[in-house]
């Protein structure tokens, strides 16, 4: 993108993050892991004219910040495939395995090399490196993985330190 296109949008694009950032801390503080996870699908469905497949398993976490940064990452995903994926199927799966919350993203467009993601980075998009760090920052991991032509999986797995009793 041209710098005059990002300032022309910019006004806009701060709008927009910042009402995605008040949606999350509603979803956080107001519904289950597994409530919100569904929300921010749904509302993605809703936006971009797709509809995933959701496996969304009865899960929480008692961590606010774990919540956050989870449905922060399946926004971006969402959203790289919004982007970047073309026509395809889209599926997104959230359960709890040997005491870490799992959550997946996949979708079967046109995917991705390793050396199409380093052009990206060294152009500045660090949207895989942001990911990865907010998930760091709550003790877990995400990988990113394209395979071109058939599409990318996002994986991310954090512990799960306090569980909700319901």
């Amino acid at each position: 993108e041209s710098a005059l296109s990002i300032i022309v949008r910019g006004p806009s694009l701060f709008h927009a993050v910042r009402a995605f950032g008040m949606t999350l801390l509603f979803l956080i503080s107001e519904m289950t892991l597994s409530e919100a996870t569904t929300q921010v699908a749904l509302g993605w469905a809703a936006r971009s004219g797709r509809n995933p497949r959701l496996v969304i398993d009865d899960v929480d976490t008692a961590e606010e910040a774990m919540r956050y940064e989870l449905l922060s990452v399946l926004g971006e995903s969402l959203d790289n495939v919004h982007r970047h994926a073309g026509p395809c199927e889209v599926s997104v799966e959230l359960h709890e395995d040997h005491g870490f919350l799992a959550l997946t993203v996949r979708d079967t467009g046109s995917g991705f090399d390793a050396d199409t993601l380093r052009a990206a980075q060294a152009a500045g998009h660090h949207g895989v490196d942001g990911m990865q760090e907010r998930m760091a920052r709550v003790g877990g991991w995400c990988s990113v993985t394209g395979d071109p032509g058939r599409g990318t999986l996002v994986e991310c797995r954090v512990p799960v330190l306090h569980r909700v009793e319901r």
